[in-house]
């Protein structure tokens, strides 16, 4: 009989340690399923920020693309816009140019504007003034001023060539 209770005992223990190893065992496996969900959740949560974080890269550097292109455009815009200006500013002097130079004042202001450009270049890089006698002034003299009366002589001349 304590053969059959020892027995019975040993029964009993065994189910009780069998029963504590399928509950730690259960247990366990809920632990292990609890940290895959959480993993799981960790790993989506990084990918959907990596992908928002790629997002936002490539949206900023479309922005900044489109934003050169557009200053590019004004850029070329300005220049078709100035180049236009120039040629139409051109054509317009050219005209004027032509018109003027078929007036006899015309050829006078001609005359006018390249004996003041004369002026203009022989005074350049001038550091001194000498004073020239005023009788010095006539024709063939290497020290005489450009005057009123030799710019006449010279329309003169140049309408008198033009009448021969």
């Amino acid at each position: 009989r304590d053969l059959r209770i020892q027995q019975t005992q040993a029964e009993a223990d065994a189910r009780r340690l069998q029963t504590k190893a399928q509950a730690e065992k259960a247990q366990a496996e809920a632990m292990a399923a609890a940290q895959q969900v959480r993993s799981d959740m960790e790993a989506n949560s990084r990918r959907t920020q990596a992908q928002a974080e790629a997002d936002s890269v490539r949206t900023k550097a479309q922005a900044e693309a489109d934003a050169i292109k557009i200053q590019a455009e004004a850029l070329i815009s300005n220049a078709k816009a100035e180049a236009e200006a120039i040629s139409l500013k051109a054509k317009a002097e050219a005209e004027r140019a032509k018109l003027l130079a078929a007036t006899p004042l015309g050829e006078k202001l001609s005359l006018l504007e390249i004996y003041g450009d004369v002026v203009k270049k022989s005074n350049e890089g001038v550091e001194k003034v000498v004073y020239v006698d005023p009788t010095t002034t006539q024709a063939g003299n290497p020290f005489s001023l450009l005057t009123l009366q030799t710019l006449q002589k010279d329309l003169a001349q140049l309408n008198g060539g033009a009448g021969k």
